[in-house]
């Protein structure tokens, strides 16, 4: 459960900072308005990057971000019942498995001795 919250937590402040990027981008490109974020990046800041490519990167970067947040975010109640069903299910058919190896001794001698007490019945009908 934590491990999802952090994930959630983490992607959800990457797609927040790439969906400001594209804003800024869509700017950049609609309205020639001066990239100031990227330069704000060691490396990125030296490279000349036109508008169109900065609105695009940071546009996919934000809905990959975005739905890899909802992918985490969202569990269906239905897939979580499901797989405890299974869960239970498979438990109790190991449990079974074990109880059934447990006893087979058991169940040997009874088999044996029903097979034992079936002949002695038909040598007894027999005379």
């Amino acid at each position: 459960m934590a491990k999802g919250g952090i994930t959630v937590w983490i992607f959800s402040i990457l797609s927040f900072i790439a969906g400001i990027h594209t804003l800024e981008a869509a700017s950049a490109l609609f309205f020639q308005k001066e990239i100031v974020l990227l330069k704000l990046y060691p490396i990125i800041n030296e490279l000349d990057i036109s508008p169109l490519l900065y609105f695009v990167a940071s546009s996919l970067l934000t809905l990959t971000f975005w739905g890899i947040t909802c992918i985490s975010a969202v569990e269906s109640p239905i897939e979580r019942f499901l797989n405890k069903i299974l869960s239970d299910a498979k438990k109790q058919c190991e449990m079974e498995s074990e109880l059934v190896e447990d006893n087979r001794g058991i169940l040997d001698m009874i088999s044996e001795t029903l097979t034992e007490n079936s002949r002695l019945l038909a040598q007894i009908r027999e005379t």
